[in-house]
Formats: C-alpha cells, structure tokens, sequence
C-alpha cells in the first residue's frame, strides 16, 4: 500500500484478492491497474517518473488533482425539521450482555415510553405536515420488543395522520419474535437489525439471557419466525477480544435468509474486550470471500462504500443530531442512540423546550463533539469515511486503532466489490 500526496495530486495503490488498484481521494475515484504500474507505483515512483500512455497520464491529473478551494469544514445546513427519530421505548432488555454499554449511564430501567411523549415528539421533532418528504422511526431500547405495545401504537397512528410517509425500522435481540410479531413486522415493512454475535457458545457467553435459556437458540427461532413471513432481517456483530474471528458466521447464516452482515467494534473502556485488528479484518476478508459471489454483496460497509464509490458520494459526518434524534422514555431528546441517559448528548425536552431550542443545542454540542480528529483530515479514507463515531469519544486509543483498521479493510474490499461489477482499468503501461 502506498499513500502519495504533494500539493498538487494525490491517490493510494492497494492490492487485494489479486487485483491492483489506485484510488484518488479526492475525487473518490478508483482504477483498476495492471502489475507492471502497480510494482512501479509500490516502489515509490510517482505517476510523472514513470512513461505513462497519454490517456493514462490524463487520468491521474484529472482525478488526482487536488481541490485547494475546498472548505475543509462541513456547514450545518438549516434544520427545519428532523428526517428520522428513534424511538428508546424502554430501558428494559431480557439479556445481559457482557459489554453492554448502558451499564455505564443512570437513569431508570424500568422506564417505558408512553404514547403522548412518543407522539409529540414525532410531531415536534418530524414535523410531518411540513412537506410529503418521508420521515423514518426506528424503534430501540433495552429490548424494544418488551414494549410492542407502544409499537403497535405508534405505527397505527402515523400511519392513520399520514399514510404512506414513514418507514420503520428495529433493532431487537430476536428473542421474543412470536408469529404475532413476525406477521406485524413483515406486514410493516420493517427494516430489522437482529444482534447476534456469532455461534452458540459464543452468543451464549456474550449475550447471555437473564433467565439462562439458550440465547442462541432463541435468536436463531426468531430469525427464522421473520424468514417463514418472507422477511429477511439484517445482523450486526459486536466484534470483542472473544468473537474476532468472523469467519464462522458463513456457518450460521447456511440456514438463514439475511440481507447484510453489519459488523461493530466493541464500545468499551476495557481495553482486554476490545479485539485484535489484524485478527478481525482477515477474518472479514474472508467473510468477503465467502459471500462475493451471493447475488448482491453481503457486508454491509462493502456494499455502501461500493455504492458510494460508483455514485461519487462523499460521506458526510454522522446523522446524529443533524438529520435524526433519539427520544428517551421521558422525553429527553438526545443527539444518538447510544448516549441516551449521557448529559454531554442531552440537547432538551420535547415537553419542556421548542424545536428551535432542541436544534440550537444540538449544533452547540456536535461543535464540541467533533467527529473527525486531526489524523482523520488527511487520511486517504477520509472521503468514504464518516470519521470517528462520537459514541466512543473518550474510549482508550486501541478502539480507535482498531476501528481505523476496520473500515479501512472494508473500503478496500468495496475497490474489489466495484471491480467485480465493473471493469474500469488503466491500459498497460510501458517504461518506467
């Protein structure tokens, strides 16, 4: 791998599963090279030392050419409504998961969300009369499952005040899917993200349920519930020190209907919990491998990043608190999902405070809760990259070692996902 920058160009060569490529960061552009330019590249040459064919020689000063007028800051844009809002319907969970990161907040756990918060806030927060744009509510906990009544009441009421303009998403454990719930979420049209974290004995020590049953064997009874309905849920893998080794998961998924592997690192103070980078990018690597040749790529920070590579799709920072907010059972309004109960994310109450105020704190703190840190800005990722989740801010400096790794393992996997759709390559080069 080689990362060349001067004032004027830049682009990044990697070689993976025998494909060669160069990538421009700049303007997210990627080729596929052949060896010759590649060895060439690898060994330190620049582009202008080597005897390039014209058409190539246009390439690299097309693309790699660096923007100098670009603001390097990203300007909020002005909030007149939120677009998404999860739902933190209660406290609540049936598991205890060994690097659970809400044993580290205060707040009440056996607090449920009621109706009335829920629909003022989406009524606040959304502002569904504003526009026929789609908004999106996505419903957490706990377990938010041990609250379905709320669920059910929610969607029949945006659905009753405005038909056809929301969609909804879950993130559940799948432990308490029934075909009540199953028929409800598939008639729905949900989007749902099962954790899981690998195989039986692994699951069962990392996501243990409170009342000792087999938290494997329930997991999988609900995925397959939702299967039987037609639903293909997705999975997302807290990757520790116990379960970095992915590549058992092509097992689990022999049997099961899933649409995308999503993979996360654990968010924990305990350094011993936090994985080995090497041991869990190979082992995604070889997921990659497994699954490449599935119709449609089955990991899902491959297949975003492909997207957004064909697309030209810069990444923007994260969402949170700029396009979508999580309410708490009581009202609490907080910048992400994962900082509920956290008073450096608490940007008001959508009984006590107005839209205005809510947004206007939300800006205040996302300035001081920076999601790109100074390494990040010129990094050859940085484009496709959302920079550091501010969820782990204040984490020890491995997870953040780790993580880097990871999402740039996975961004040059997308290289290969979008070679494999589509040859773009650079013709062979002569001399040097």
């Amino acid at each position: 791998m080689n990362h060349y920058v001067n004032r004027e160009i830049e682009y990044y060569t990697t070689s993976l599963l025998g494909k060669n490529f160069v990538f421009f960061p700049e303007t997210i552009s990627l080729l596929e090279i052949d060896n010759k330019l590649f060895e060439l590249l690898k060994k330190g040459e620049t582009y202008q030392n080597i005897v390039l064919p014209k058409e190539v020689l246009e390439i690299f000063e097309q693309y790699g050419r660096l923007n100098k007028t670009k603001s390097e800051e990203t300007k909020l844009k002005q909030v007149t409504h939120f677009r998404g809002l999860t739902l933190d319907v209660t406290q609540e969970c049936n598991m205890r998961c060994a690097y659970c990161y809400e044993n580290s907040k205060e707040f009440d756990r056996l607090s449920r969300m009621d109706s009335e918060t829920a629909k003022k806030a989406i009524i606040k927060l959304l502002k569904p009369d504003m526009d026929n744009q789609r908004r999106r509510l996505t419903f957490f906990g706990g377990e938010p499952l041990l609250n379905f009544d709320l669920i059910e009441m929610i969607v029949s009421y945006v659905e009753k005040m405005w038909p056809d303009r929301f969609s909804f998403g879950i993130t559940t454990n799948a432990t308490l899917i029934d075909t009540k719930i199953a028929d409800f979420l598939t008639k729905k049209k949900f989007s749902v993200l099962v954790s899981l974290d690998g195989l039986e004995r692994t699951q069962n020590i990392l996501r243990p349920l409170k009342d000792s049953e087999n938290s494997f064997i329930k997991t999988i009874h609900g995925i397959k519930l939702l299967n039987e309905k037609g639903l293909k849920p997705s999975i997302r893998c807290t990757s520790t020190s116990v379960n970095s080794d992915l590549s058992n998961f092509a097992e689990v998924f022999k049997e099961l209907s899933i649409r995308k592997l999503y993979v996360a690192v654990v968010s924990t103070s305990n350094e011993h919990m936090i994985p080995e980078s090497f041991e869990l990018t190979s082992s995604y690597q070889k997921l990659y491998e497994y699954f490449r040749h599935k119709n449609g790529t089955f990991l899902g920070l491959v297949s975003s990043t492909a997207k957004k590579i064909e697309s030209k799709e810069f990444s923007a920072n994260c969402t949170a608190g700029r396009t979508m907010v999580t309410l708490a059972s009581n009202g609490d309004v907080y910048i992400c999902h994962r900082k509920v109960g956290v008073s450096s994310f608490f940007i008001g109450n959508v009984i006590s405070n107005t839209f205005e105020e809510i947004v206007l704190t939300s800006k205040s703190k996302l300035n001081k809760l920076s999601s790109k840190i100074e390494e990040c800005k010129n990094c050859w990722a940085r484009n496709l990259c959302s920079g550091i989740c501010m969820a782990t801010i204040g984490l020890p400096e491995k997870h953040f070692r780790v993580y880097c790794e990871f999402v740039k393992k996975a961004i040059e996997l997308s290289f290969v996902e979008v070679a494999r759709k589509k040859s773009n390559s650079v013709p062979t080069t002569t001399g040097s």
